[in-house]
């Protein structure tokens, strides 16, 4: 009787449908009482819990990526003066080829929850994967090949090239100077050329 019993249970369970998470339903695809194959997309789910961000990272960066980075992003719905905030949680071992070329996937967890996030959308993210304060920073435009143009009078050209030890690449177009000027020196950062 017992093995009846659990036979009967066993039964009722494969009928019922039990969500892997807590969710909210977003579709129902099937009535009550309607007959449906064991591949058919019954329900569709959303999670509660806050949202993840998958982002395909070439290989060229993965080297940079750590875990509890902190990205800086936004969502294509809003503009760009609504940021949001999210954090490297998981980086696959394992690559995959978009297009010919080798990228892995990148899953980041937003910081804090907010009613404007929905699943589905697009983000466009930094990751800030090293940040210095109080350095010397010049226009990246401003540096050739390890030389920036300093004013020079007495030179026929009005500028002389000055040899720089250049570090961090910011996001805003500067570029950190470890060596070769200092706070206050002047740089050159456009020449027009002149046409005969």
């Amino acid at each position: 009787a017992q093995a009846l019993v659990a036979d009967a249970n066993a039964q009722i369970a494969k009928r019922q449908i039990r969500a892997p998470f807590n969710g909210k339903i977003t579709e129902k695809f099937f009535e009550n009482g309607e007959i449906v194959s064991s591949q058919s997309k019954v329900l569709e789910i959303i999670s509660e819990a806050k949202y993840e961000i998958t982002a395909n990272v070439p290989e060229s960066d993965i080297a940079k990526i750590k875990l509890d980075q902190i990205a800086s992003l936004t969502l294509d719905a809003y503009d760009d003066n609504t940021p949001f905030e999210a954090k490297v949680t998981k980086i696959n071992p394992a690559a995959k080829e978009i297009e010919g070329v080798p990228v892995y996937e990148v899953t980041l967890n937003f910081v804090e929850a907010s009613s404007l996030i929905k699943s589905g959308m697009t983000a466009n993210l930094d990751i800030l994967t090293n940040k210095t304060s109080d350095k010397l920073a010049i226009p990246l435009r401003a540096v050739e090949n390890g030389y920036v143009k300093v004013p020079d009078q007495e030179n026929e050209k009005g500028y002389s090239r000055v040899k720089v030890e250049t570090g961090l690449v910011g996001t805003d177009g500067f570029i950190e100077v470890k060596s070769g000027l200092k706070e206050g020196d002047t740089i050159i950062t456009y020449i027009e050329e002149e046409n005969e």
